[in-house]
Order: structure tokens, then C-alpha cells, then sequence
């Protein structure tokens, strides 16, 4: 046996025996269709031809989105109201607890780092795109989190709002790097 698999076995080893969970990181790139916000207002000239107002005129823009991991499992009666509260209407991640929030950069790649293996909620919160999209229980993954959250209206209206959102289902393993990556042009459930 080489010496990087040993000591690699050995680092699982201590790990187990401790009881403590290796753990990972999840990233991934959010991609948004930049070509949205055009609002015409038809009539206004002559003709009836319309006047585009609004909108990035399908130039290429950049824009954030937020990443939120919320770990399955979670006994929210132990979390304080207040925590809650922080989390839901200002981002604030709350302590304790696994839940991980994170903004994307402008190229919409991010990354959490040691994310203990589980099962995950995870929800990507884009600017506005065409509709909104603002329905986060439009997915099965989305219903079921709207069952597990505690103040569910509370959640979707901060988190989701008018914003365009996802909810997907995801499993981190143990000392498993995870990429996780959302598309939001074109399909907008279209996970790759």
C-alpha cells in the first residue's frame, strides 16, 4: 500500500473512530437567462408597434443568486423564533443548525465548505426571471419542503418573494466533494 492510501485510511480510521463525519464541500455554477425584464407598452406610438422600456435588451449581464442548503432532519422546536425569523427575512444563517447559505459570485459559481453528509434541501433563489417563477412548491422537492419548514408562508414569501426559485433534493456523502449546478435559461427546471 502507497503512502497517500495509507494515510488516507488512516484519516477515515481516526474519523470513525472519533464519531465525528468527514466533511465536504458543495459548489456549483447557478446560470440565468439575462435575456428577460423587456416590458413593451404596446399603443404607445404611432402604429401601435410598442416601445421597449425596460430590460437588458438581450445583452449578456452577470447577476447573484443565493444558495441555501437546509439539512432533512433538523428539530426546529429547538431552534429559537428569533432565528428563524433572521434567517428567513434577512439571510442569516442560523447557528447550531445545518443550514448554509451563500451567495454566488457574479459568474453564479459558489461554494460551502465542510458540509456534514445527509440529506439536503436545496433551494437557488435568482433574480426575477420572465415570470418570476416565484412558486416554490411547483417541484415534489419544493412541496416537501414546504411541509418540513417551520412559518412555511413566512419562507416563501422572504425567500422566494417575486424572485425566481428552486427547490431540488440532494445527498452529500462523507468526504465527498458535490457539484451541484442549476440552469435557469431556457427549461427553468432543468438540473444539470
Amino acid at each position: 500500500m502507497n503512502i497517500k492510501k495509507l494515510i488516507a485510511v488512516g484519516s477515515a480510521v481516526m474519523c470513525i473512530m472519533s464519531g465525528t463525519a468527514l466533511a465536504s464541500s458543495v459548489s456549483g455554477v447557478v446560470r440565468l437567462n439575462v435575456n428577460t425584464g423587456l416590458t413593451r407598452m404596446e399603443g404607445v406610438n404611432q402604429g401601435g408597434m410598442g416601445v421597449a422600456i425596460g430590460g437588458t435588451g438581450g445583452k449578456g449581464e452577470s447577476r447573484v443568486s443565493r444558495v441555501e442548503l437546509i439539512q432533512k432532519g433538523i428539530d426546529f422546536d429547538r431552534v429559537p423564533a428569533n432565528a428563524i425569523d433572521d434567517w428567513y427575512q434577512f439571510g442569516k444563517q442560523p447557528e447550531g443548525i445545518p443550514v448554509f447559505i451563500v451567495d454566488t459570485d457574479e459568474t453564479g459559481h459558489y461554494e460551502i465548505k465542510d458540509v456534514p453528509a445527509g440529506e439536503y434541501y436545496m433551494v437557488v433563489v435568482a433574480p426575477r426571471i420572465g415570470d418570476g417563477m416565484a412558486d416554490l412548491t411547483r417541484t415534489n422537492a419544493g412541496y416537501n419542503l414546504s411541509k418540513y419548514l417551520p412559518n412555511w408562508e413566512s419562507f416563501a414569501m422572504f425567500t422566494g418573494g417575486m424572485q425566481s426559485c428552486v427547490v431540488r433534493e440532494v445527498t452529500v456523502s462523507d468526504d465527498k466533494d458535490v457539484t451541484l449546478d442549476h440552469d435557469f435559461s431556457g427549461n427553468p427546471f432543468a438540473e444539470k
